[in-house]
């Protein structure tokens, strides 16, 4: 809630309230509606509850989100070992509101 208290906003919020306080208020109202993410490894997430195989795993850090992996077990690999630089990567997200925010 940090950024958005310092101005930080994306797109996928919808317009920016007028003050801080009411955008990080919208925020957690959006956020209350969206899956929950479970931590994996410091700020790396994969979203919780039904119809979320395959999904991504997610590094989220404020309002920075990206990919880490296709899934858990290509994270597990990039994160810990050793891996092609060189292989394909084209992660789809598949959860609605978190898919947003990747672009």
């Amino acid at each position: 809630m940090a950024d958005i208290a310092h101005g930080s906003w994306h797109p996928a919020l919808g317009a920016r309230p007028a003050t801080n306080d009411e955008a990080v208020e919208v925020t957690r109202a959006v956020l209350a509606q969206a899956p929950q993410l479970l931590p994996l490894y410091a700020h790396r997430f994969i979203p919780a509850g039904r119809h979320t195989p395959g999904h991504p795993v997610l590094s989220v850090w404020g309002t920075d989100i990206i990919c880490y992996g296709h899934d858990l077990a290509d994270y597990i690999d990039r994160e810990f070992s050793d891996v092609d630089e060189d292989a394909p990567w084209a992660p789809q997200a598949s959860v609605p509101f978190w898919k947003d925010f990747l672009g």
